[in-house]
């Protein structure tokens, strides 16, 4: 009875699904699934991290170059190293004057040699001679003795500043007897190198006086 009433209602019409989709569209959303499931990487375990980490290359540190100290550069006028490094024809008018005064001529005076005021005790020096000395920078404690026998704190600011220079310090300054730093000992003033030389020089050493 059944099959004779649903044959006279719908004949030969099939009756379709209610759902939106049929049965073949899951089974190929499913296996859509599958595959994207198949593509998701897997997640490496911690062993496998830490062995990463132990192969990766590790950056070498570098290192920080230690700051090397600029060497201390001197600078004196020629006034205050006695124009001692100046030819005769460099000298200014005045200079050239005083050591004309004082017995020297060109020759002389480039070979640093010794005139015969050059022994005279400060307070024996004529006026005029006096004056030639200052015009040529020195003053008493350099032409007397080269301020050794002052003591390191008594020192005027620029004798302080060449003897510091030279490789003075307190200690040796006014240890007894007056003793020169090591590499000053027992070396003639040309072997001396140009910076020490002229620290001398401000002290009021001359070619002369120190070989």
């Amino acid at each position: 009875f059944a099959d004779k009433f649903l044959n006279a209602c719908c004949g030969d019409t099939v009756i379709s699904s209610k759902l939106p989709f049929k049965k073949n569209d899951i089974n190929d959303e499913d296996e859509n699934v599958e595959e994207k499931k198949e593509e998701i990487p897997a997640v490496p375990s911690k062993k496998e991290n830490e062995e990463k980490t132990e192969e990766a290359p590790v950056a070498p540190v570098k290192e920080e170059e230690e700051e090397t100290k600029p060497e201390t550069k001197v600078s004196f006028t020629d006034f205050e190293m006695k124009y001692e490094f100046t030819l005769w024809d460099d000298l200014p008018s005045d200079a050239k004057a005083a050591a004309e005064e004082l017995g020297f001529d060109e020759n002389k005076w480039n070979a640093s040699e010794e005139v015969h005021m050059g022994h005279k005790p400060w307070n024996h020096l004529t006026e005029s001679e006096l004056k030639a000395v200052q015009t040529l920078g020195w003053e008493e404690t350099a032409w007397e003795d080269q301020y050794e026998h002052e003591d390191w704190d008594e020192l005027p600011e620029l004798q302080k500043r060449a003897a510091e220079a030279a490789g003075y310090t307190a200690s040796n300054w006014d240890a007894p007897p007056h003793e020169q730093p090591d590499h000053l000992q027992h070396k003639r003033w040309d072997d001396l190198d140009e910076k020490d030389r002229k620290c001398m020089a401000v002290l009021g050493y001359t070619k002369h006086d120190w070989d």
